[in-house]
């Protein structure tokens, strides 16, 4: 009986090896796949971004005008 529980206790130890092994794999799948993503956004970022000055200049008055009103809401009395 003992015999027969060792031989389980070490499957066990196993099968926990193996899956931990195959969590490491799949979290460093994860975690390059990842790095790059954020690289591919960082860039889009970067292609799209526009400057304040650019942005101003292609707001209407109104909207302008009306921004400070807006954030003002944001401030609580």
């Amino acid at each position: 009986m003992p015999g027969h529980l060792d031989e389980l206790l070490a499957r066990i130890r196993t099968l926990q090896e193996e899956v931990e092994e195959e969590y490491r794999q799949k979290r460093s799948v994860w975690e390059t796949k990842r790095r790059v993503l954020a690289g591919d956004l960082a860039r889009q970022q970067r292609r799209y971004k526009i400057g304040l000055f650019r942005f101003l200049r292609r707001s209407s008055l109104l909207a302008i005008l009306t921004s400070p009103v807006i954030y003002l809401g944001w401030i609580p009395f």
